[in-house]
């Protein structure tokens, strides 16, 4: 994973926990 991590931009990252954190969200409001 490290290496993968490394790869990766932080931009990316970003969008990803976004995306995440959106569908948790939209997920608990059902």
């Amino acid at each position: 994973p490290t290496e993968i991590r490394t790869s990766i931009s932080p931009s990316s990252v970003v969008e990803l926990n976004t995306t995440s954190a959106l569908a948790n969200y939209a997920t608990e409001t059902g």
